[in-house]
């Protein structure tokens, strides 16, 4: 998998960064000529992406859903009201680090220089475009967690419907912190910590699956964090979803299971054991 920078482009909107819409609709936008619509489809998926908005830094790190670009013509669903013509990707935003945003200069330290196109692939060996996303996202999953009481019970709004050209729910922090707290930053399907093989840039970095599809849930949904969250890493989570309806994390775990052709690989990949959840009270 790759890792991609994609700018907010501010620049083109004088001087408004539309980050906010990316999270909130869950895409990624550029637009203008076909080279733009071009720069966004060599963006595959499972792909990392990571959000930059020029004067602040990477504000947000995703995970390409599916290969497809929209071409978004109707006034209504575009994000800039300058444009007449937007190309969208659909990206899991997993990681929310507009409070805290990584800056230029600490890109700089990390990757050698700040991103400087609206498309731009991290240039990097594998294992360092790996470290850098895992340290990006894993300083917003620290600053969640840190210090918080969480109470295992109840449920949580999964978020009300919003308006805009397609239905998005807002996925609710608490919820994933609840997961956490009770699974742990094992994932459940293949059994990686990323702090033990990346180190502390790495811990407590995890994405968080839902088991019931976003898509098939409606208003009002009451998202249990127990019964109805899994922590998975990137990887399984991409490949949970290569497929409609997703994979189950049973299936995964099987599907693992076949792939170990040998002892010590299925050792290393022992899927996590399922608690029985605990009941509300």
């Amino acid at each position: 998998m790759a890792t991609f920078f994609v700018n907010t482009d501010a620049k083109s909107n004088e001087g408004h960064s539309y980050h906010d819409a990316w999270v909130a609709r869950g895409i990624a936008v550029t637009s203008g000529r076909v080279k733009f619509r071009q720069k966004l489809a060599r963006i595959a998926r499972g792909d990392t992406v990571l959000m930059y908005a020029n004067g602040l830094g990477v504000v947000a790190v995703g995970t390409a859903l599916d290969d497809e670009v929209v071409d978004v013509t109707d006034s209504s669903a575009l994000v800039s009201p300058r444009e007449s013509i937007e190309y969208h990707r659909q990206v899991d935003w997993h990681s929310d680090l507009r409070s805290t945003p990584i800056s230029a200069s600490i890109l700089s330290k990390l990757c050698g220089r700040a991103p400087r196109q609206v498309v731009e692939r991290l240039e990097k060996g594998e294992a360092q475009r790996q470290r850098l996303a895992a340290q990006l996202a894993a300083q917003r999953s620290t600053i969640n967690l840190d210090g918080e009481q969480i109470e295992e019970h109840g449920s949580f709004p999964e978020g009300a419907v919003r308006r805009v050209s397609i239905n998005a729910y807002e996925r609710n922090p608490d919820a994933r912190r609840v997961c956490v707290s009770r699974y742990g930053t094992q994932c459940a399907a293949c059994g990686v910590v990323f702090g033990d093989v990346y180190g502390p840039a790495a811990q407590g970095f995890i994405h968080v699956h839902h088991l019931i599809p976003l898509s098939k849930v409606g208003p009002g949904y009451q998202v249990n964090p127990i019964t109805d969250l899994r922590p998975v890493c990137p990887n399984c989570h991409g490949v949970i979803h290569l497929r409609t309806p997703p994979y189950s994390i049973e299936e995964m775990q099987s599907m693992i299971q076949g792939a170990a052709g040998d002892e010590k690989r299925n050792h290393r990949m022992q899927p996590v054991r399922e608690e029985t959840p605990v009941a509300d009270t």
